[in-house]
Parts: structure tokens; sequence; C-alpha cells
């Protein structure tokens, strides 16, 4: 029982964490349009950001469990 219960647990900690990460992703993307006033080079920014956050958030749920 207890393993259904740390799988659930570390569903919504990575779901948690993607949401925050594509969150932040996009505020970056809206803070760096204006300044690059290139939005391909934005988009990339934020699509960056998004994989890396993602994979962080995927190997702290990795040690974390």
């Amino acid at each position: 029982m207890s393993d259904i219960v740390r799988d659930e647990r570390s569903r919504r900690f990575r779901l948690i964490l993607n949401i925050l990460g594509i969150i932040l992703s996009t505020s970056l993307l809206f803070y760096y349009i204006p300044l690059l006033k290139n939005a391909g080079l934005a988009l990339g920014l934020a699509a960056g950001g998004i994989l890396t956050l993602n994979t962080a958030c995927s190997l702290a749920v990795y040690i974390l469990d």
C-alpha cells in the first residue's frame, strides 16, 4: 500500500514541478521578447527552459524516490 501512496506522491510532485517549469518558461518568454525583438530566439529560449526544468524535475523525482 505504501508503494501506491509513494507513486501517487511522486506523480503529483512531478506534475507540480512541470507546471511550475512551464509557468516560469512562459514568463521568461514574455520577458525576453521585447528585449530580443526576435520571437524565434525567445521561443527557443523558452523551449530550452522547459526541457531543462522538466529534466531537472524528473531527476529530482528519481533521486527522491
